[in-house]
């Protein structure tokens, strides 16, 4: 009997078990026929987006074995199976099924959710060690006996297999194991079959990473190499042996860790940029580029210099995290008249983090205040996450509601006294932070700002505020021990960038705060779009956080007196590597010199204490899938502050018409734009040597490059600006 464990919905992190036998025989017989018909009607009158957010509630199995839970070092008995999803094959699902399942390794074959894909699964080694080289040996397996590409992101021994509808669904309970040799995993199956021909021709991508230092050893026709995203990597490791290339270039890269799983060529050059990757092209034709003497420099070869130069959305699977945190953001976002999904993650963070806020701890004293800053355009759904918190706090009762509007110092004093653990809501934030760092403010608007840096790093130690005066004449000073504030508030881009200057970034201002980025464009009126009351699970997880005592050993009334002595939070050994190469590589983008590089210095904790809040709000250790997510998010967060700075932030007029005429030429593209055009959209400069100093001031910045270039018919060298 092969037990698996299965959950009642992508987002559920409860296992139970079930049979597979049984499971089989559910998808052919029918159990869940109302749901799959019900979600391809969906796919095909709404769309793939509407498809994939729905199929989140189907009934889904983890494949490869029981679990305690949804985490990889979690498994409690393997079962010899692996998954195997083939998406969007070639020829009829229906065909490919029934032909695959004649195959003396496949246990079970049947149609995916969509009905346009297959699911296999796939008999291996009862061996959970061998899970990584098994599943290397079933796709080469695969490709080469039947011509289909099975999912790398199956690998992963906690895959979801979501349930589907089949009675057609073939089975084999004699399959047979299919054979792993120790090689497997250095010569598996790549999506690059052939030598990759673009604008650089054949590229020799071995001796491009041995430039940059990144080749780790030689293995026969294999070479092992570091992998330039290595900080996003769940175990942590700068390379290892499923980060190759292929000396005959057939094969030109391939990295198996699940965040690379879609990374190729046109990636590995935007990494290395395209002046280091034509160096070891094959068919590089120089004219093409360049004229004469160059008036340019070489292109930049590090990542940092080439940072993104458009914010990017956040990634889909980030906004759904699993457990409170994502149950919440989700009814933030189905609940809004605009759904907002980024703005409705930042809300929950910080009300989570708020609940918790003097109950938890990590090991190393991190704890799970979080800032928050909402920005979209007006009229864009900012204020519903603000309304929905509000009302959760009014339907449990639950203590932690600061203020909306803080003007004094001890203001805030006598706030985080009476609510140790607070959430300050504020609407116009931008306008707010203006008032509070501008320094023709009053005094008391101005303390505001210091006081909300200290109470930030104040909260695993004790706060003492200022002597002040009460109504008696008395001195009083308040004392709280570990205070936990958090922040959410909310803002039009323009007002909360219009709002800092470039101090706010060497100052470590604006590096404690995460900043969210609702979409541009309005989204389409949710018409389910009414709050109502909170589901009940809802409600009794924030009730269950409330009445947690800071001091678990204490008891009764006493508990909340007492000096808090938090839960401690701890980190497993995989989560600790996670964590420790992406402070390695936060460091190092901090200590670049860059102006964002201060935007780093903080990354870490953040991600830490997003990983905190995720675990704390189970009261269960770390996972390195906490980690990993903690990590990920928080990078993707820092990247865009960074765009964002270097687009927004101008300490003078000079400094905004360089990041406009930088804006002009970097929306030009790889084409560029010649200096006749750039002349038309820069009529606004005072003159032609304010422009010419601007240009000059730029490339030397490294912000733009120019190079000379044929334009048109004409023999005649062009000189042409280009972003890098």
């Amino acid at each position: 009997m092969t037990q698996l464990s299965i959950f009642q919905g992508a987002r559920s992190t409860r296992p139970m078990m079930v049979d597979s036998d049984d499971f089989w025989e559910d998808v052919r017989t029918g159990r869940w026929e109302q749901e799959i018909t019900e979600l391809r009607e969906i796919l095909r009158s709404q769309g793939k987006e509407a498809y994939n957010e729905k199929k989140k509630e189907l009934w889904a199995i983890t494949m490869s074995g029981l679990f305690r839970e949804r985490a990889k070092d979690s498994i409690v008995r393997y079962s010899g199976l692996i998954q195997g999803d083939i998406d969007n094959p070639d020829q009829d699902p229906e065909q490919l099924r029934d032909d695959l399942a004649l195959d003396p390794h496949v246990r079970a074959s049947f149609l995916s959710p969509s009905g346009k894909g297959v699911k296999l699964a796939i008999r291996v080694p009862d061996d959970p060690e061998k899970h990584t080289a098994s599943f290397y040996a079933a796709e080469k397996y695969f490709l080469d006996k039947h011509k289909v590409e099975l999912d790398p992101s199956c690998k992963d021994i906690n895959r979801i297999c979501f349930t589907s509808y089949d009675p057609e669904l073939k089975g084999n309970e004699d399959a047979i194991p299919i054979e792993v040799t120790e090689l497997t995993q250095l010569t598996k199956p790549t999506q690059l079959t052939k030598p990759v021909q673009y604008k650089y021709g054949t590229v020799r991508w071995n001796e491009v990473f041995e430039s940059q230092g990144m080749v780790i050893k030689e293995i026969g026709e294999t070479i092992l190499v570091q992998c330039p995203w290595r900080h996003l990597h769940s175990t942590g490791k700068d390379g290892d042996r499923s980060t190759i290339i292929f000396k005959d270039g057939t094969r030109a890269f391939k990295c198996s860790h699940a965040h690379c799983e879609n990374r190729g060529p046109k990636d590995l050059e935007n990494y290395f940029t395209p002046a280091v990757v034509s160096q070891f092209a094959e068919a590089y034709d120089h004219t093409q580029h360049t004229y004469n003497e160059p008036i340019g420099r070489p292109r930049k070869t590090n990542l940092e210099k080439r940072q993104e130069r458009n914010i990017q959305p956040i990634e889909e699977t980030l906004l759904n995290p699993p457990g409170f945190v994502g149950d919440w953001a989700k009814f933030i976002t189905d609940t809004a008249w605009f759904p907002q999904p980024e703005l409705a993650l930042g809300a929950s963070l910080a009300f989570t983090a708020t609940m918790l806020g003097r109950k938890i701890r990590d090991e190393s004293d991190i704890r799970p205040n979080i800032y928050v800053a909402a920005l979209g355009r007006t009229g864009i759904g900012k204020e519903h996450a603000r309304k929905c918190i509000k009302l959760m706090f009014a339907q449990t009762g639950a203590n932690g509601f600061g203020a909306e509007k803080l003007s004094s110092r001890s203001a805030i004093e006598r706030t985080i006294s009476a609510t140790p653990s607070c959430l300050y809501m504020i609407d116009e934030f931008g306008h707010y932070i203006s008032s509070i760092m501008n320094p023709n403010s009053n005094s008391h608007l101005r303390d505001v700002s210091s006081m909300f840096l200290e109470l930030y790093g104040s909260s695993s130690s004790k706060f003492f505020g200022t002597d002040l005066a009460n109504r008696k004449g008395d001195t009083e000073r308040f004392e709280i021990d570990q205070p936990s504030a958090s922040i959410y508030g909310s803002s039009t881009k323009e007002s909360f960038w219009g709002s800092l200057t470039s101090d706010a970034v060497s100052s470590g201002t604006l590096n404690r705060f995460c900043i969210f980025n609702a979409k541009e464009e309005r989204p389409p009126v949710n018409e389910a779009g009414i709050i109502g009351d909170i589901p009940y699970e809802l409600t009794t997880k924030v009730r269950t956080y409330n009445d947690m005592p800071i001091d678990p050993g204490a008891k009764g009334n006493i508990a909340e007196l007492c000096v808090p002595k938090p839960l401690v939070i701890r980190s497993s050994e995989n989560a600790k590597k996670i964590f420790r190469a992406f402070q390695k590589e936060t460091l190092r983008l901090s200590d670049l010199g860059a102006d964002t590089s201060s935007m780093w210095v903080r990354a870490a904790e953040i991600a830490k204490k997003v990983a905190l809040i995720l675990a704390g709000s189970r009261f269960t250790d770390i996972t390195a899938e906490d980690a990993d997510y903690g990590c990920e998010l928080t990078n993707a967060i820092v990247r865009n502050a960074c765009v964002a700075i270097r687009e927004n932030l101008s300490d003078n007029e000079y400094e905004r018409e360089s990041k406009r005429v930088e804006a002009i030429i970097r929306e030009s593209g790889s084409k560029g734009i010649s200096m006749k055009d750039l002349v038309q959209r820069t009529r606004f400069l005072k003159s032609r040597m304010h422009r010419k100093a601007l240009l000059d001031d730029l490339f030397d910045s490294e912000l733009i490059n120019r190079e000379h270039r044929v334009i048109g018919v004409s023999n005649k060298p062009s000189i042409v600006y280009f972003s890098e």
